[in-house]
């Protein structure tokens, strides 16, 4: 299905663009590191002995295809219109409510919004209690020759949490090309996943003034927006 936009919005400059985009990146920059988390899985996966001998099992030589979800015109305009809605108040420093997401929500807003076109067809959310499922599909160039060219398409399981500029994130479980990592190893996946690697760069930098936080309750992604007084320009 086709990108959806709002036919009502104004032209927007540069300057604007970025910053509402900046205002709205709670679920983007929480995909952001899903896929960051995934990669960092995946650079993991072939420096222990064990799976050196599993690259081609853990792996495969293309990407799966990650099937938009269904939904109707309208189910896809009144998400869109409420993500626009909640970072056009950011972006002009007005007071917004928290936001919230659904899974059946987020996946057609992934897949639907021109501003996050970029992983269409790459990740999946299903929101699961307080913790988040992603199904995934992420090229392994450039990290150990045995998985040059190849990729890893698998599922990952944790919990997530963003408040007052900490992101946590606690990886339950991996499976990958339908294996289940043994449980041996993903102590070193969760040591080799910090703050660092994961929550930086200035998409995060801009969030951290404008959003307290983010976190996964019942099922449901809530986004929490600073009190206007407490934010500062993204």
């Amino acid at each position: 299905m086709a990108a959806h936009s709002n036919p009502n919005a104004a032209p927007q400059s540069d300057a604007d663009s970025a910053t509402k985009v900046a205002a709205g990146c709670g679920i983007g920059c929480l995909i952001t590191a899903i896929v960051v988390v995934l990669v960092v899985v995946g650079g993991f996966f072939f420096v222990t002995n064990w799976l050196k001998g599993k690259a081609e099992e853990l792996t495969d030589d293309a990407p799966i295809a990650i099937e938009a979800p269904d939904g109707t015109d309208a189910e896809i305009d009144a998400v869109i219109l409420k993500f626009d809605s909640f970072r056009e108040a950011l972006a002009t420093g007005k007071s917004a409510q928290p936001f919230s997401l659904t899974t059946e929500e987020a996946n057609l807003l992934i897949y639907n919004h021109p501003d996050l076109t970029e992983m269409v067809g790459k990740v999946k959310f299903e929101f699961i209690d307080d913790k988040v499922a992603v199904d995934g599909s992420v090229p392994l160039d450039g990290i150990n020759k045995l998985v040059e060219g190849r990729f890893l398409n698998g599922r990952a399981l944790m919990k997530f949490a963003f408040v007052e500029g900490r992101l946590t994130l606690d990886l339950e479980s991996v499976e990958a090309n339908g294996t289940k990592v043994p449980e041996v190893f993903m102590k070193g996946f969760r040591d080799s996943l910090s703050q660092e690697n994961i929550a930086s760069g200035p998409e995060f930098d801009a969030m951290k003034k404008i959003i307290g936080s983010i976190y996964i309750e019942e099922g449901v992604l809530k986004v929490v927006p600073k009190p206007i007084g407490d934010r500062t320009a993204p």
